[in-house]
């Protein structure tokens, strides 16, 4: 028995109509589904049975969509074109895209995947670059435009905002490589972060981190796991320290 999903539904959601259903199939299909339900390949005649190489292809799809538009609206260094470009791939971002579509509900998954929340970040972002790659496929000639149709709605909507607070967005984006670049530009060691407290149930705690230069207590910050050295980099950053120290 297979699982049966809406595939009008996922199209409504991005609006576009695929031409041949198998390659959307395959785009939302995760190995996982496959290594259980050995038939589901043959049924639907999919190439692979999994989205491994469509996301391969999607990737750089997405990323060739992405330089393309930076190029054409931002005559800015190749540092900042790199930096924007990575704000608009990251794993925040894949997931809020996700949501947006809904994603979760249209993705065939094994049930230990299923069941595995924290590998859904990235199965989630995969996806969606298979799901690019599957459009670039579908639409013949007019593939590129397609996918370029999607990347734009879903990805780049909020371009002209993140090329106005370029310098925002790099560091929203990458707080402790840009706290480092300061520093280590006027000299001082790598910035030193101390995990100092954890508090909380065991199966979601929270983190208190320290932040240290040259040895003196910069700033602080608590949080999950993933953003609480961030958000300390973050308010590194804002502190009169290195307010003084960019003055």
């Amino acid at each position: 028995m297979f699982e049966i999903i809406n595939l009008e539904k996922i199209e409504d959601k991005i609006g576009i109509k695929f031409n041949k259903k198998e390659y959307l199939i395959e785009a939302l299909s995760h190995r996982s589904y496959l290594n259980e339900k050995p038939g589901f390949r043959a049924l639907y005649g999919l190439v692979d049975g999994h989205n491994e190489r469509l996301e391969h292809l999607g990737d750089s799809v997405l990323g060739l969509v992405i330089a393309e538009k930076l190029y054409c609206n931002y005559p800015g260094r190749e540092g900042d074109l790199t930096a924007i470009k990575s704000h608009f791939v990251n794993g925040n971002n894949m997931a809020e895209i996700s949501d947006k579509i809904g994603l979760e509900n249209f993705i065939f998954m094994g049930k230990g995947e299923i069941n595995n929340k924290l590998g859904h970040e990235s199965i989630f972002a995969n996806t969606l670059e298979a799901l690019i790659a599957a459009l670039f496929i579908d639409q013949g000639n007019q593939g590129y435009d397609k996918a370029k149709e999607f990347i734009n709605r879903f990805f780049l909507y909020d371009l002209d905002n993140i090329l106005e607070n370029v310098g925002k967005t790099i560091i929203e984006d990458n707080p402790i490589g840009h706290l480092q670049k300061i520093v280590q530009a006027v000299g001082f060691d790598v910035p030193r972060y101390e995990k100092t407290k954890i508090e909380g149930p065991e199966h979601d705690p929270t983190f208190l981190y320290e932040v240290y230069i040259n040895n003196e207590k910069i700033a602080e910050a608590s949080g999950k796991k993933k953003e609480v050295k961030k958000n300390a980099a973050i308010n590194a950053i804002d502190s009169e320290f290195i307010k003084n120290l960019l003055s």
